[in-house]
């Protein structure tokens, strides 16, 4: 059974498998570039949470298995999407004649980042021949002249990468992150309903001069501010009998009385879940209430609230070509 029918019939059993599993149910099983295997998983790693994410990522890291090096590239790339880049996924193994990078990341807005993957900073690595597939991708018109290298380094080994970039003339532009971290960061964004504090912790991924570190202090103390204010205003309220028209019909159900986050978490998947069924199109998740299609045409915010009666509350905008 093709990986993206077996999730969409028991998504409980999917999520029960390593992810050595998972690729082996992905297309033919062998990750090649361009294969049906590699868009298949890729496709399916859009619809996990971010803590399953760090799993297949801690798998990766600690326990090897064939092509996990190309695992791990392809979980990085979709830390991107979580943070709101638009990803373009590079290659697994170089080509003649091709770029060999392992992803592009790009908003407006944010310095463009060309994403090198390492399982670990142990060793030294050719920065120059990196910054070279910079260069291309300048040439080609896929970057802008000034965008940045962004190392995400799997396991922090010895520090060596960070001392080689630093000591480098590419010092100003590079960047070097864990995977541990973009994970935090994917997490503190969904965290929140501030669409800005997605844009602080891009900055952080920017080549930045800490001479004076005044710019680092107010992305720190903004994103902490959103998250208390998110904290604050959590509803741990009423769920009940909701009627759902706008998805088929479906209810969901609830008793009165406090309810966790974790309960209402559950609810909000099944509406998001119910609505990616009725419009016909994957919700993913970018903040914690505000949820948008692959081709950014649908936007669905989903609340649970108290103040006015207990209800769920749905807003949902899609936008209109053609206009």
């Amino acid at each position: 059974m093709p990986l993206l029918t077996f999730w969409e019939s028991n998504k409980d059993a999917v999520l029960g498998m390593s992810i050595v599993q998972v690729v082996a149910n992905a297309g033919d099983g062998t990750l090649r570039d361009a294969a049906p295997s590699s868009l298949e998983l890729r496709e399916f790693l859009r619809y996990v949470d971010a803590s399953v994410l760090e799993r297949y990522a801690t798998h990766c890291l600690t326990q090897s298995f064939p092509n996990s090096g190309f695992v791990l590239q392809d979980v990085v790339n979709e830390l991107g999407r979580r943070l709101g880049y638009k990803v373009s996924n590079g290659l697994y193994r170089g080509k003649v004649n091709a770029i060999g990078f392992d992803g592009v990341w790009q908003h407006p807005g944010s310095r463009q980042l060309v994403v090198e993957v390492k399982t670990t900073d142990y060793y030294n690595i050719d920065l120059s021949k990196v910054f070279a597939y910079r260069e291309k991708l300048v040439a080609t018109g896929d970057v802008t002249a000034d965008s940045a290298v962004l190392f995400v380094v799997g396991r922090d080994d010895s520090n060596s990468l960070e001392a080689q970039i630093r000591g480098s003339r590419h010092a100003w532009d590079a960047r070097l992150v864990s995977v541990d971290s973009l994970v935090k960061m994917v997490k503190v964004k969904e965290s929140t309903d501030d669409q800005s504090t997605a844009n602080r912790l891009r900055t952080l991924l920017e080549p930045l001069e800490y001479t004076r570190i005044d710019r680092l202090i107010d992305v720190v103390f903004e994103t902490v501010a959103d998250v208390q204010a998110a904290s604050s205003t959590e509803e741990t309220s009423v769920v009940v009998e909701v009627p759902m028209d706008a998805v088929q019909g479906a209810a969901l159900k609830g008793e009165a009385g406090a309810t966790s986050r974790e309960d209402i978490k559950a609810v909000r998947d099944q509406v998001v879940a119910a609505l990616s069924r009725s419009l016909g199109a994957q919700l993913n998740k970018e903040t914690r209430t505000a949820y948008e299609s692959d081709d950014e045409t649908t936007r669905v915010v989903v609340a649970v609230s108290k103040r006015v009666s207990p209800q769920i509350l749905i807003m949902m905008h899609q936008r209109r070509t053609g206009c």
